[in-house]
């Protein structure tokens, strides 16, 4: 004996039988296939969804979570933007300070 208790050796006996059947099912083509219909009806699921949540939020006239998400977007645009402009700004003035200057 190694002494390990009694549902420890029934465990590791049922994984040395189990094992091998189960990693040869997953590495299966029909698994595969499962599992690559099972991802695409979960994002079609997924679209229908937020598709009808957001006709409920349009429905009484609020923004849905994809409305904020879109203006979310445009407001980080518009900030890189307006960093750009800073910085033009900031370097035309220094341009223009040097040459005062000389």
């Amino acid at each position: 004996m190694d002494g390990k208790p009694l549902f420890w050796r029934v465990f590791d006996k049922a994984e040395e039988v189990v094992a091998p059947r189960l990693e040869d099912a997953v590495r299966s083509d029909p698994f595969l296939a499962a599992l690559g219909l099972g991802a695409r009806a979960r994002a079609r699921l997924r679209r229908d969804v937020e598709r009808r949540s957001q006709w409920l939020w349009h429905l009484v006239n609020l923004p849905a979570g994809s409305d904020v998400t879109h203006l979310r977007r445009q407001v980080a645009e518009l900030d890189r933007e307006l960093r750009q402009v800073s910085i033009a700004l900031e370097h035309a003035l220094a341009e223009r300070r040097r040459d005062e200057v000389d």
